[in-house]
């Protein structure tokens, strides 16, 4: 316990001389920064960087295009045509631009081999149509064929039919076909054919059992047929020699009965 005659005094120098207490806390909060900032990375990490410093990504587009074979085709194909023209490579693709690509820039991609429709090099022109609105009919796509034009005229969902000018491409497939050497057991007739081969077999198959069964059928019905046909004329020949061999009989008697007379 503190006698009641100590007498304390407190001085009212700063606790550092020469500093102020707000020049010694922005020290102190200077120190504290530098201490749990080094060494941890975030300082230069682009997410803690300003939004106008950020590195910018170049924007894109993608469209979905359809090389068409014919040069006088003016309505979209049907889905027979469009599977003639997936394999020989010039069926739906997906194919991204930047969008600060000009004209030359969109054909020439179009035209890639890796990218695009390698048919479409050297062909003399090709030119990009749309389906009009509610019906199947093409027309010329009417704005500049840049990306941004593109994009701002048919949006990303609408499909562009690339249509060639001067020459027809060739709708021949380009798709190999691979012969699978599994084999199967027919089970009506037992002999084994190719996966490829077994349906159109065994359709040729059931014809062929159909038709054994419809002549095994007929066959019977002439059979049957011809028995009872056997029948009714020999019931009616055996009638008719009892008819004759009556009117025999009779003729004898009266033959038999005349010469006793006599």
């Amino acid at each position: 316990m503190l006698g009641s005659g100590c007498v304390f005094s407190f001085d009212s120098k700063p606790l550092f001389e020469g500093s102020t207490p707000r020049s010694l806390l922005d020290r102190i909060r200077r120190e504290r920064s530098l201490l749990f900032s080094s060494g941890s990375g975030k300082s230069n990490s682009p997410k803690n960087l300003p939004r106008n410093q950020k590195k910018s990504k170049g924007k894109t587009w993608t469209g979905t295009f359809i090389c068409l074979a014919d040069k006088s085709q003016g309505r979209v194909p049907s889905v027979s045509e469009k599977e003639v023209l997936i394999r020989a490579q010039l069926g739906s693709k997906r194919i991204q631009f930047c969008l600060e690509d000009k004209e030359e820039d969109v054909l020439a991609k179009l035209s890639e081999n890796e990218t695009g429709f390698h048919q479409l090099q050297d062909i003399g022109g090709f030119e990009l149509l749309r389906c009009r609105q509610n019906c199947r009919q093409l027309e010329i796509v009417d704005c500049p064929w840049t990306v941004r034009d593109l994009k701002a005229t048919l949006g990303s969902q609408s499909k562009i039919y690339l249509r060639p000018i001067q020459v027809n491409l060739s709708t021949q497939s380009t798709v190999q076909t691979t012969h699978i050497e599994k084999k199967e057991a027919c089970k009506s007739c037992g002999d084994s054919f190719s996966i490829h081969e077994l349906r159109k077999h065994i359709k040729l198959c059931h014809e062929k059992d159909l038709s054994n069964e419809s002549d095994s059928e007929l066959y019977n019905m002439i059979h049957i047929l011809l028995k009872q046909m056997s029948k009714k004329l020999m019931k009616s020949t055996v009638k008719r020699f009892q008819t004759i061999s009556w009117k025999i009989w009779n003729k004898l008697s009266h033959l038999t009965i005349t010469v006793d007379l006599l």
